[in-house]
């Protein structure tokens, strides 16, 4: 059955159609800033935007800009410790090239000079000239990391004290509030909140204790593992647009209990490439058409096979409660005067999910732990799979970190829904056309999901 065939088209025909056009079309431009003068590049060629929601907890940017050699190695070069680059949001519309001046964009930047060569004290170079002749000579693509500004104050932040009777969820939102609050930033560049996914460990903890010199993007980590947990499918704390994200990783069934939620169409590869209206809004979900190729890796079976379904520990509060541990005698001499623990009574036994033929449990590596969210946590991971998609034409702004999604596709003339959560993104923004002179960019963009297992039935 053909995709036109199907209710998908009925969406397909809303976004292409009845939507009308997107506000992605954009003039991109930058400037860069010393402590002496503001440059302007002959061209912007990219921003790249690496958001690895599982792995980091701030974005990866990479400017590359055209710049006269001279200018470069001359004025920017030796005030590479105090740059600064303002880059520019123009919107434009879809059929014409005169920027709109209604909502224009304007950020700032801390840079720092990616893969630095100084070319200064090579003799031959075309940068041992004078700065007029080495313009004259040569034109380069430079590289510039870029740091929000409230990234780079707050990544030097520390930490730390004790949390009594608090619960695990709470001290995390009161923490990354006070720290954010001691960042001394303009309103426009400060961090403005936190937006944390209701957790599953609604119980006071006695004592949180966090060592002084605790970095502020470990704090999330370091209660979820150490001190009672939050959520039972891992956490993640991520800093996008100036607010801090915290969620469960690996929950794949939030979708249909949120608001703001993604709903992928997955479309051949080559139905309709590069279309421009690929995405609308729908109150607070995201609908977005996925033109480009797919890539999919399916590890779970592997994993649960390796490292387990499921896991046993011994549960520290059991010990201690439990009066078969020491008989009825404690705190006398007993019959030989040993230690016993019974295993049906103090050990733990979690299965994440079931295998066909039998489970595999091994020995959690805590051994003896108090934290069943912090275990159920680790099989999560092992219980879904990963799937890259490519959206054209894309607003990177309107994704989240641990958004939840619904994936939409054809299979064997069926149309199929499976739901999962973003785990990465990565936003390319360039301009297509050649020449030194910018123009009109346009971002792609590959989204990353986490998948809930899908058990395959035996038509295949």
């Amino acid at each position: 059955m053909a995709i036109e065939d199907t209710p998908l088209q009925i969406e397909i025909q809303n976004i292409l159609i009845e939507e009308g056009a997107n506000p992605v079309h954009a003039k991109w431009s930058c400037l860069i800033m010393t402590p002496e003068e503001t440059f302007q590049p002959l061209r912007m060629l990219s921003l790249d935007i690496e958001r690895d929601y599982l792995n980091k907890y701030s974005d990866y940017m990479v400017l590359e800009v055209l710049l006269p050699a001279g200018a470069f190695s001359h004025d920017i070069l030796p005030y590479k410790q105090e740059l600064l680059v303002e880059i520019t949001r123009e919107p434009m519309g879809e059929s014409h090239e005169e920027p709109d001046d209604s909502d224009v964009v304007v950020k700032q930047y801390r840079a720092v000079i990616h893969e630095e060569k100084d070319d200064i004290i090579g003799a031959s170079s075309p940068q041992a000239q004078t700065r007029g002749a080495a313009n004259l000579s040569e034109l380069k693509q430079v590289k510039f990391q870029l740091f929000p500004l409230a990234l780079e104050r707050i990544r030097l932040h520390e930490v730390g004290g004790i949390y009594r009777k608090v619960i695990p969820g709470d001290a995390i939102r009161y923490i990354l509030t006070y720290a954010s609050n001691q960042l001394d930033l303009p309103d426009d560049d400060a961090i403005v909140g936190v937006d944390i996914v209701d957790w599953d460990n609604k119980n006071p903890h006695p004592h949180i204790v966090l060592p002084q010199g605790t970095k502020v993007q470990d704090v999330a980590a370091i209660i979820q593992d150490d001190w009672g947990g939050v959520y039972n499918t891992g956490i993640g704390c991520y800093l996008q647009d100036n607010l801090w994200y915290v969620w469960p990783e690996f929950n794949t069934k939030r979708f249909d209990e949120e608001e703001r939620v993604l709903r992928l169409i997955n479309l051949p590869p080559k139905r309709y490439p590069g279309i421009e209206r690929t995405w609308r809004m729908d109150e607070y979900q995201l609908v977005v058409l996925s033109t480009g190729e797919v890539s999919h890796k399916d590890l779970s079976h592997h994993n649960r096979l390796n490292h387990g379904n499921a896991s046993r520990y011994t549960h520290g509060d059991q010990i201690w409660a439990n009066p078969n541990a020491f008989g009825k005698n404690f705190g006398e001499a007993g019959k030989d005067n040993k230690f016993r623990i019974k295993r049906n009574d103090n050990n733990s036994e979690y299965v994440g999910s079931q295998r066909p033929n039998y489970d595999v449990a091994p020995v959690s590596p805590s051994r003896i732990t108090n934290n069943s969210f912090s275990e159920a946590s680790r099989l999560a991971k092992r219980n879904g799979a990963f799937v890259t998609l490519t959206w054209e034409h894309s607003k990177p702004e309107l994704i989240f970190p641990g958004m939840p999604a619904r994936l939409m596709y054809l299979r064997q003339d069926e149309i199929e829904e499976v739901d999962g959560v973003v785990v990465k993104t990565h936003h390319y923004v360039h301009n297509p056309t050649q020449g030194p002179t910018g123009g009109r960019h346009i971002c792609n963009t590959a989204i990353t999901l986490f998948l809930e297992y899908v058990e395959e039935s035996d038509d295949g």
